[in-house]
């Protein structure tokens, strides 16, 4: 069966990937900080980046405008020494770039793993609710001189605009006046 090449469908995919790219970027904690572009095409192609690309599946349960898309969310890594020109004062060394690698993709494996990230990923781009998703591949290797690890996820979304009983983070919330 191919994949639905539709106007819907494909904005489907760009606000799975707007939405991942947000929580992504608002919650890295690793220094330096990876660059986050989305998209399967992005010319900028500068190391120590988070790759964010979406694709279609299948509609389930049939007409019901649900669907299991694929993200995928790379991790790119330059192999190569950074070298100091000697234009930035610094007295931080850098990590080895393997290292560097290992702590962004750390980063971006602890994102995804919290407790908020449903939550997050439900608020941030409207109309567009994220009902589950797992991780159902991950991949390792290397491209010419760049490291790349790979986490395939199967997100179960919808494009509708669902708006939670409770506000994110547990903050009461004022009832309204008696009347």
């Amino acid at each position: 069966m191919p994949l639905l090449p539709s106007p819907p469908f494909s904005s489907l995919c760009s606000k799975a990937e707007r939405a991942f790219h947000d929580y992504i970027v608002n919650h890295q904690v690793a220094v330096p900080k990876a660059n986050c572009f989305t998209g399967h095409d992005s010319d900028e192609k500068v190391a120590n980046r988070v790759e964010i690309a979406a694709t279609g599946g299948p509609e389930e349960p049939i007409r019901s405008g649900n669907y299991k898309i694929r993200v995928e969310i790379s991790v790119v890594s330059s192999a190569d020494e950074s070298v100091d020109d000697g234009s930035v004062a610094t007295d931080v060394v850098s990590p080895p770039p393997e290292e560097l690698h290992a702590r962004n993709t750390a980063t971006v494996f602890d994102i995804l793993t919290s407790p908020i990230c449903k939550d997050w990923l439900n608020r941030v781009v409207p109309e567009f609710y994220v009902f589950d998703f797992r991780a159902v591949d991950l991949q390792h290797g290397i491209e010419g001189r760049n490291y790349r690890d790979t986490i395939v996820l199967e997100v179960y979304c919808c494009a509708a605009r669902i708006i939670p009983q409770f506000p994110l983070g547990g903050v009461d919330v004022e009832s309204p006046p008696e009347l």
